[in-house]
């Protein structure tokens, strides 16, 4: 099995290859970080031009394309000063949640934060709110798309939650609020 990783600009080649005989050995490390107190966000998400901006059919198809980082409003935000490090495979959220209202989602998004105050998406996900998780608290586990991507020592490697991602995923029909603690997203790393 063979793997290459995303570089950036688009014309440097790929970075690796990175050889084992099997997906686990690809990638036998892992990091975690996270956050223990409650955050809360709502169905109104973040800001609705950066998601616009990643939109791969209205926005953009560049996989290095920045914008400037900011906190977006009504978001979850997690973060670690990057020493240095490979991620390879499905980045891994775990949250205990608190929904309340109807038909509620979680968007997540892992970013790459330069020391120059640039942003570049490196990953995301949607958790859909179940029937049996609404108007509860209840623990909750799912993974973001997977990507090979090296995060240069010294970047910020940030996990955001908020409550849509249009147009890249649909927005929810309801309106909701959700509290998330004990949150935690594990790299899968080489």
């Amino acid at each position: 099995m063979t793997a290459y990783t995303q570089t950036c600009p688009k014309s440097a080649p790929g970075g690796g290859p990175f050889a084992a005989s099997s997906w686990t050995q690809l990638h036998p490390n892992a990091i975690t970080f996270g956050g223990g107190p409650a955050q809360t966000f709502t169905s109104a998400g973040g800001n609705p031009t950066i998601a616009a901006e990643f939109d791969p059919i209205a926005g953009t198809t560049d996989a290095c394309k920045t914008v400037a980082a900011e906190t977006e409003p009504n978001t979850a935000n997690y973060t670690m000063t990057s020493g240095g490090f490979t991620l390879m495979g499905l980045p891994t959220v775990k949250a205990t949640i608190s929904d309340v209202g109807p038909f509620g989602e979680i968007a997540a998004r892992l970013w790459d934060v330069t020391p120059g105050g640039e942003q570049r998406l490196i990953s995301r996900g949607v958790w859909r709110i179940g029937a049996a998780e609404e108007n509860a608290t209840t623990t909750i586990t799912f993974q973001l798309h997977g990507n090979g991507y090296e995060f240069p020592a010294g970047d910020t490697v940030k996990l955001q939650l908020l409550g849509r991602d249009a147009p890249y995923y649909r927005a929810s029909n309801g309106t909701f609020a959700i509290e998330a603690s004990n949150v935690t997203v594990t790299l899968p790393t080489t």
